[in-house]
């Protein structure tokens, strides 16, 4: 037998054959990681993006406002809450203009667990964000973050939103036993404009 006619033994042939399965067993685990990371990923990222959102609604009205009063509110009314008790409510009502009867109010559902806004112009409530779990949203505060008591000008609105969403939500895993993940988005606000 020549040597350029020779061949594989059963050997090597096996051997190899075993290294090329667990070369590619490996590069398919990975792969089917690298695609649940990207669900888990694009799940935190849309719950970002969603909180993003409905922060900079809120900043942009309260930005503008002329002045600024939290209290208990829904889509047909607003109880400020009176001084001397500490300003933390569902609700904060902006006023763009001197004009008390030219409003934008923001408020928390609890029934339809979500943020809602309507103004005295369009009084059909607006969904902002939805999933929310807490209840009291809307802090006034002073600069320093001591929660105030009375109804002053120069004032920082806090807004803190609890929510939650399932988990891999942009997948197809409508699984009652899902797990659900939660999160928390906090911010600071005041007006632009100072008398």
């Amino acid at each position: 037998m020549s040597r350029r006619t020779r061949a594989f033994t059963l050997t090597e042939l096996m051997v190899t054959m075993a290294l090329f399965s667990v070369v590619m067993a490996a590069l398919f685990s990975a792969h089917l990681m690298g695609m649940r990371m990207r669900r888990v990923t694009e799940t935190k990222l849309s719950a970002t993006a969603d909180a993003r959102k409905s922060l900079n609604f809120v900043r942009d009205d309260i930005r503008m406002a002329k002045s600024l009063a939290v209290g208990t509110g829904t889509a047909s009314g607003f109880t400020l809450i009176p001084d001397l008790s500490q300003q933390i409510g569902n609700s904060v009502q902006i006023y763009a203009t001197t004009n008390t009867n030219s409003f934008v109010r923001y408020y928390i559902d609890a029934a339809g667990q979500s943020l809602m806004r309507v103004s005295s112009t369009n009084k059909t409530p607006q969904l902002i964000a939805d999933s929310i779990t807490n209840r009291l949203a809307f802090t006034a505060e002073d600069f320093q973050g001591t929660v105030l008591t009375n109804s002053q000008k120069t004032r920082v609105i806090r807004m803190a939103l609890e929510f939650y969403q399932r988990e891999y939500a942009l997948g197809k895993n409508t699984n009652a036993t899902a797990q659900w993940d939660y999160f928390r988005v906090q911010t600071r606000m005041t007006r632009r404009a100072i008398d």
